[in-house]
């Protein structure tokens, strides 16, 4: 890490800190995350790379390969999950069977959470490429990155999407630096993880390192890529003995896509205004994190200024980002499925955020400080259910989990009737956000605390749809 100074390595402790507080400790019934377990738990309890033995073989982001059950997921982060999962069990005896949430939490914080932490100090350290920045500005930006958007709200649960983010800005600022082995082999851990960003940032990057002139670095750069496809197609092959990743195998039968029209196993969207809906809307990326807009205008400005990067480079930057988002949002359906906002963009917000400061004068601060005190309440909102039922676009689904079209609202009612139940504003946000019809925002209620995990509310749920029915 470039820690110049000695409050990086605070920035690091105290994120870190931030995410043992909340990170979860449970699986999630929306399925993505029961997919990389599954993976993890197989290989070490079972020694097998396919999933018909784990306690996680109910969820739907599977394949079934020759009669054998994997995850679809790219496997080298459930590998990597693996040898964690490993040193654990075998230093402290803990395992999934008789310490499931234990060791969900453990792995969630140290690799999740734990790469969070890691982009954030980078991040910090990454500002000071800022001429004359003010510490008060560099803290309150870096303090928008850890607090204030989705990708704070994914980073209490195992995914790879706040993983990519870290990878990838890393080896944006090590480009920055000039570091091409360093900046290779982040992006590369980026593609062997989420292969859609790894792949699209490889072209600005190595732009960047081709105007430097030195084709030393070049080499570096491109070394550590291929290295990393390397260890891609050995990943894959040690998982699904095939060169490609679990859901590109040929005849293979993946379940998360079999009920719609799908692309490459990706479901595709039904709606003309999806695209809009994707940045604008209930589940939009703008939405849940306003203050991203802050850093769309900020990387516009140093364009059109010149300033800290040649134009060349934030111009391609800009275009990259253009492309991955519309890449997304015409191809990429059903808002990620039970998903609290569009979780595909989470790998760009540290890069659209590095350019705020750009925008950040005297007269604009309170208007940024004010926004980012709601897009830290909407983070904090999906901190509490990053996976809440929601709409799916598909013939699977069963309707309850469709009654809320909007997670913020969703889950902050759902929290209002776990710690404040008999209130009169809870009621009037079940009937607004839920349903007015109180067996159906019951039935809900008892599927979203049984899809978090909290068995207290879903019992409690359960009873009252049995008294319901009864008194029918």
């Amino acid at each position: 890490m470039q820690f110049k100074d000695k409050f990086s390595y605070k920035i690091f402790f105290l994120s870190f800190i931030f995410f043992s507080v909340i990170t979860h400790s449970h699986v999630f019934l929306a399925g993505n995350d029961a997919s990389r377990f599954a993976h993890i738990e197989s290989l070490v309890d079972q020694g097998v790379s396919e999933i018909d033995a784990s306690q996680y073989l109910w969820t739907r982001d599977k394949i079934t390969i020759n009669n054998r059950n994997y995850s679809n997921k790219p496997p080298l982060l459930g590998i990597i999950g693996a040898g964690v999962y490993w040193v654990l069990k075998q230093t402290f005896g803990i395992s999934f069977k008789e310490n499931e949430e234990l060791v969900v939490y453990l792995l969630t914080l140290i690799i999740v959470g734990g790469l969070t932490s890691f982009l954030v100090t980078q991040f910090y350290c990454a500002l000071g490429i800022y001429p004359n920045i003010k510490p008060e500005i560099r803290k309150l930006v870096t303090f928008a990155l850890l607090s204030g958007t989705l990708l704070t709200s994914f980073s209490t649960t195992f995914n790879n999407h706040t993983i990519a983010a870290a990878l990838i800005f890393s080896s944006f600022y090590y480009a920055w630096l000039g570091r091409g082995l360093l900046s290779g082999t982040f992006l590369g851990g980026a593609f062997c993880i989420d292969i859609v960003p790894g792949v699209v940032f490889i072209p600005i990057i190595a732009l960047m390192f081709y105007d430097l002139k030195d084709t030393k670095k070049i080499k570096e750069f491109f070394v550590a890529i291929v290295i990393f496809v390397g260890l891609f197609i050995w990943a894959n092959y040690f998982t699904v003995e095939h060169f490609l990743p679990p859901k590109f195998v040929s005849g293979g039968h993946d379940y998360s896509s079999a009920f719609s029209s799908n692309l490459f196993g990706v479901l595709l969207p039904e709606s003309y205004l999806y695209p809009i809906q994707c940045l604008f809307g209930a589940h939009g990326f703008f939405t849940v994190s306003p203050i991203l807009f802050f850093g769309v205008v900020g990387i516009l400005k140093v364009y059109r200024q010149e300033m800290l990067f040649p134009k060349r480079w934030i111009g391609s930057l800009i275009g990259t980002c253009i492309f991955f988002i519309v890449g997304h949002i015409v191809f990429v359906g059903s808002f990620g499925g039970w998903s609290y906002g569009f979780r595909y963009l989470i790998p760009i917000i540290p890069i659209l955020l590095f350019f705020v400061p750009a925008v950040l004068e005297n007269k604009n601060i309170k208007f940024f400080k004010g926004l980012l005190a709601t897009s830290i309440l909407f983070a904090l909102i999906g901190v509490y259910n990053p996976w809440p039922p929601g709409f799916e676009q598909d013939k699977g689904k069963n309707g309850i989990d469709e009654l809320v079209m909007n997670p913020i609202a969703g889950n902050a009612t759902a929290f209002f009737v776990e710690h404040m139940p008999n209130s009169s504003f809870t009621e009037k946000m079940v009937k607004t956000f839920i349903s007015p019809d109180i067996s159906k925002s019951d039935q809900f209620l008892m599927y979203y605390f049984y899809s978090k995990g909290n068995k207290e509310m879903t019992l409690k749920f359960m009873k009252l749809q049995k008294k319901f029915d009864s008194e029918k």
